[in-house]
C-alpha cells in the first residue's frame, strides 16, 4: 500500500499487516527474509493485477502464493453512555482474511494430510498474532474465528487455478 491511513479504520488494517508481517510462523510460509518481503505477500481488498492487466495464467497464479488477502468487514465507533457529544470508545471491528497456498505435490493425494499440514501452518500463524497483540503498533486482537471450513479447488478448477487450499480467518478488534 502506498496511500498511508488517516482514520480509524485505515490504522487498524496497517496493524493488522504489521502484525502478520512480524508473525515468524507467516514469514516462513511465505518465505520472506523480513518485514518488508513479508508485506509483499499480504494484500488488501484482490491481488495485483496480472501481467496481462485481464487474466491471470495458471503460472502468474502460482508465483504469487502462498499470500493472505484480508479487507476490513465490520467498523464500529459507539457513543459511551453519559459521554456528551464527544464521549466516543475506541473503534472496534473485523478484519477478514483469506490465507491461501498451493497444495504441495507430495501430499496431494492424501486429503487428511494436506488439511493437517495447512492447519498446522495456520495454527502457528495465529499463535504468532497473537503473542504480538495489543504491543505498540500491531492489532489488538480480541477474538479469532474461522467462520467455515478449509476449502480446496475442485477438479474443473485444477487446469486454470491450480490445486489450491484457502481458509477465512476473522480477526475482531
Amino acid at each position: 500500500m502506498t496511500t498511508a491511513a488517516v482514520g480509524s479504520i485505515g490504522k487498524a488494517e496497517e496493524n493488522f499487516v504489521l502484525t502478520l508481517a512480524d508473525a515468524d510462523a507467516f514469514r516462513t510460509w511465505v518465505g520472506a527474509a523480513d518485514q518488508a518481503a513479508a508485506k509483499n505477500r499480504i494484500h488488501l481488498e484482490g491481488l495485483p493485477p496480472p501481467d496481462d492487466g485481464h487474466t491471470y495464467t495458471l503460472a502468474e497464479l502460482q508465483a504469487v502464493r502462498p499470500y493472505a488477502m484480508f479487507f476490513t468487514r465490520t467498523w464500529n465507533l459507539e457513543q459511551d453512555a453519559g459521554g456528551g457529544p464527544f464521549g466516543y470508545g475506541a473503534p472496534h471491528g473485523t478484519i477478514s482474511c483469506a490465507f491461501v497456498q498451493d497444495v504441495p505435490s507430495a501430499i496431494a493425494n492424501h486429503p487428511g494430510e494436506v488439511g493437517r499440514r495447512f492447519i498446522n501452518t495456520i495454527d502457528g500463524i495465529v499463535v504468532d498474532m497473537k503473542g504480538l497483540s495489543g504491543d505498540a503498533g500491531y492489532l489488538a486482537i480480541r477474538r479469532i474465528a474461522v467462520p467455515e471450513p478449509w476449502w480446496r479447488s475442485t477438479k474443473e478448477e485444477l487446469a486454470t487455478e491450480g490445486d489450491v487450499q484457502a481458509v477465512e480467518l476473522l480477526f475482531e478488534y
